[in-house]
């Protein structure tokens, strides 16, 4: 769902990070379920940058489910989340 103008204006905002396709089909999601590609490995990076250039307050993070091993999905999402708040 985009993010209202209202929230970003307050320096608030959503990403969803491992990219937009689920290995799941939730009749409640609109995130398309399908075979996901490579999880690319700077997005943590990229997503701290982006909360820096927005000059973001608030920050939820949330991501796709991924059929993955569970040590690299969760190394990954902490990394992820991690970051920005280092950054900022």
């Amino acid at each position: 769902m985009p993010e209202s103008l209202g929230m970003l204006e307050r320096g608030h905002a959503t990403f969803m990070i491992a990219g937009d396709r689920c290995t799941r089909a939730c009749g409640f999601c609109a995130v398309t379920t399908a075979k996901p590609f490579a999880i690319e490995d700077d997005e943590p990076e990229r997503v701290a940058q982006a909360v820096g250039r927005m000059k973001l307050k608030h920050v939820v993070i949330t991501a796709v489910a991924r059929t993955i091993s569970r040590t690299r999905c969760a190394a990954f999402r902490a990394d992820d989340r991690s970051r920005p708040r280092r950054r900022s």
